[in-house]
């Protein structure tokens, strides 16, 4: 789908669940603050302003808005559904460069007159001039620094294309979304996984599921039978970020392996839940089986094929 095009359709079902669920008008007040973060995001997607100048206009329209959290918390819905909706690399990179340069604003400040309510897990009170705080899941975290919300409402989405079979979606929107999903995931933890660590670093534990998920199951089993919409998401993790996914196995998390619940075909190897060097290298084999599987179509056996070939390049560095 043309670009341009695609984040026209973006932008009206925008403007269409608004139109639904205004609860005082029919119609869609175009001057509110969810109008014009619609408009930013937008203009962010047609590159008409760069991630920095997008991410500070947002931050400008939480700021102004009476429930700060409420605006967040809406902002931080449709930069998820534009996740989901988007196909392009070009897009999931700008909206990985957005929530990154969102991430590297100052903290934020009550620059109002009176005390500033802001309810979450519990509710506080900024006085005027203090940093905003959010109490969240334990934790007192700072907008925009710590990104209140974003890895609990990702990781709602991180349930593999199952999770959108159950709500109705066919095979094809399922597989998309999550192929969607997991590009923008790979391509945020590629370039700013060592640049912000505390927020971005750990994303790589995705990639070991979501490639166990395509790659280690039976065919007759649960996964196995829906390899064909696991395997996209796979492939995108190798070819966006494959050498970064590599780096961190061989270096491992606080001196340890990282951990993936192990499918049937990697225990019956001998494997366990440890990402080491050899399940990279039985990931690599499935790959090679899977490029010429007839389960899948040509276009899905020649990214299986990519995948192989750029892990045998990675292997020789």
């Amino acid at each position: 789908m043309e670009h341009v095009t695609l984040v026209e359709k973006y932008i009206a079902g925008q403007k269409d669940w608004l139109d639904r669920m205004s609860a005082r008008s029919p119609t869609l007040d175009t001057t509110s603050t969810r109008w014009d973060t619609i408009l930013t995001f937008r203009d962010l997607l047609l590159s008409t302003i760069n991630p920095l100048a997008s991410a500070q206009r947002i931050a400008e329209l939480i700021l102004s808005h009476p429930n700060i959290m409420e605006a967040y918390d809406y902002m931080l819905g449709c930069f998820l559904e534009a996740i989901e909706f988007s196909p392009s690399n070009d897009i999931s990179s700008l909206l990985a460069d957005f929530l990154a340069s969102l991430a590297g604003l100052p903290d934020a400040t009550n620059q109002r007159k009176e005390p500033m309510i802001i309810k979450s897990s519990k509710t506080t009170i900024i006085q005027p001039g203090d940093a905003i705080i959010v109490h969240w899941a334990g934790r007192e975290e700072k907008p925009w620094r710590d990104l209140p919300h974003f890895s609990l409402w990702l990781r709602e989405r991180m349930n593999g294309p199952e999770a959108y079979l159950s709500r109705g979606d066919s095979p094809e929107t399922a597989k998309a979304i999550w192929t969607n999903i997991n590009t923008f995931v790979a391509i945020l933890f590629r370039d700013h996984g060592t640049e912000l660590p505390e927020l971005f670093g750990s994303l790589v534990t995705y990639t070991f599921t979501t490639l166990a998920d395509a790659l280690e199951h039976a065919p007759g089993s649960r996964f196995g039978k829906n390899m064909p919409l696991h395997l996209p998401a796979a492939c995108q993790w190798i070819l966006l970020a494959g050498a970064e996914v590599l780096d961190a196995i061989e270096k491992g998390y606080n001196e340890e392996f990282w951990t993936a619940r192990a499918g049937q075909l990697w225990t019956r190897e001998g494997g366990t839940d440890e990402v080491d060097e050899g399940r990279w290298l039985f990931w690599k084999h499935r790959f090679g089986e899977l490029k010429a599987d007839a389960r899948l179509d040509a276009s899905m056996n020649w990214e299986a094929a990519q995948a192989e070939l750029t892990m045998e390049h990675l292997e020789i560095g």
